[in-house]
């Protein structure tokens, strides 16, 4: 037990040192990572989907100052790239594992919030073994900013993977 105290006040020293928009980001991505990824565990794949395209239009009521200087952010100062980051960074601190989908779908809905256009990409291949093996990814303006792998280019995209979310 003492173990886990020393853990928890890690982890709260370091969100102490966050800044209030950092905070609400790290917030949204864990409550958004949740509800994908339980979501796509109990409902049809086009019903999680929809949601998330469906939140993905409401926009937050009030702009917050640039955090990171995210290049051209329309609104909330947190650039794809940083929000890509942030998936990455919450989903490894959460009980539990978050596979690409809910990664990439996450990030995609944050990013459409905040006024950017990213491009959901869905992929397989056939590893050694001869399984099937699908990936999901983000990339916005020809840069990947979640879900990037070493073999990537070795992934035969679905055509309309981008339809699924819009």
């Amino acid at each position: 037990m003492p173990g886990l105290l020393k853990l928890f006040a890690r982890k709260l020293w370091a969100a102490v040192r966050l800044s209030p928009a950092e905070i609400v980001l790290g917030l949204q991505v864990c409550y958004w990572l949740v509800r994908v990824k339980w979501g796509l565990s109990v409902r049809p794949f086009r019903t999680v989907t929809a949601m998330v395209s469906r939140s993905a239009r409401k926009r937050p009521r009030k702009a917050a100052p640039p955090a990171h200087g995210g290049a051209g952010s329309p609104v909330g100062g947190f650039g794809p790239v940083e929000i890509g980051w942030w998936v990455e960074r919450v989903a490894r601190h959460l009980p539990g594992s978050y596979s690409c989908l809910p990664r990439a779908l996450t990030a995609h809905l944050l990013c459409r919030r905040r006024g950017y256009e990213p491009v959901l990409r869905v992929g397989a291949l056939r590893d050694s073994a001869g399984e099937l093996q699908a990936h999901a990814w983000l990339e916005f303006q020809g840069q990947i900013v979640i879900g990037d792998l070493p073999n990537l280019g070795d992934y035969q995209q679905f055509d309309r993977a981008e339809e699924l979310t819009l």
